[in-house]
């Protein structure tokens, strides 16, 4: 995967009008819902740029970040994150009108993109720069970026604190990625067999408790693996805390079995929700 994903990233840096290759581009699936036809082309060039990104970068990660503004109405991505985490290492103030637009993007990003992309090139100075901008929303970003006491609301030390955390996410090392994003990627690129190569992974050795069978039950079924999701589900009725609880977990039981041509199974399943 990061073979293939270095060698694009390499690609886009030599030839820049390959760039539209990965451009934002609307389109409706056969369930009538909106997607980016080029989503999967795009991400494997930010994964890379994510371990090995260059000053000469900054305008090819500009341009990626403006397609991931585009695409918002997806909701936000893992991706649409990764780009304006890359944008803001590059501490432009420049940037903070795109940083605000993908923020602006939709309810999700509104509520879950963090304010401090739009404060990455240092607080006072994204302060500044909106204040001596003539943008339209000019206004409704400082509204934003100020509390009611006309200060920031983030302060320098939450910024180098939020930037920490946000290298910790996204770590320079691919070696220190889990097992789940690499999951989520081959999904991305719609490769089942890597995935599940992943997840068997990232399952191995873990006890078998709440956490790991809730996500195993969820992450296999994705997989199209309804037996062993089934057989997930089956073992965490364990850990039911309630009746109400217990009822729910023999009625997504049966659901599994009914996907994995187990008929039988699912109606008992169903009779024992049904008694409680």
């Amino acid at each position: 995967m990061l073979d293939a994903a270095g060698a694009e990233l390499d690609r886009m840096r030599r030839f820049p009008d390959a760039w539209p290759e990965l451009r934002h581009e609307a389109a409706i699936d056969e369930d009538g819902d909106g997607y980016d036809r080029n989503a999967e082309k795009r991400a494997p060039v930010l994964w890379a740029l994510q371990y090995d990104r260059r000053p000469g970068d900054l305008a090819l990660v500009r341009w990626l970040a403006e397609q991931e503004a585009e695409a918002a109405f997806q909701g936000l991505t893992e991706e649409t994150k990764l780009a304006g985490f890359l944008l803001a290492e590059f501490r432009q103030t420049d940037d903070v009108w795109l940083q605000w637009k993908i923020k602006n993007g939709n309810y999700d990003t509104w509520c879950g993109y963090d304010v401090e992309f739009l404060f990455a090139a240092g607080v006072a100075e994204t302060i500044d720069a909106v204040r001596a901008s003539a943008h339209p929303e000019r206004d409704a970003a400082l509204k934003l970026l100020l509390g009611d006491d006309g200060q920031p609301i983030v302060s320098a030390a939450e910024l180098a604190e939020w930037f920490d955390g946000r290298r910790s996410y996204f770590p320079a090392d691919p070696a220190d990625e889990d097992e789940i994003t690499w999951l989520d990627r081959a999904r991305l690129l719609d490769d089942p067999v890597l995935a599940r190569h992943w997840l068997d992974r990232w399952a191995d050795g873990r006890p078998r408790d709440r956490d790991t069978l809730t996500l195993l039950r969820y992450r296999l079924a994705e997989c199209g693996s309804y037996a062993e999701a089934a057989a997930a589900q089956r073992e965490l009725l364990a850990f039911a805390r309630s009746p109400f609880e217990l009822a729910a977990g023999w009625r997504a039981l049966a659901d599994l079995e009914r996907r994995a041509g187990n008929p039988e199974a699912a109606r008992a399943a169903e009779k024992a929700a049904e008694s409680g």
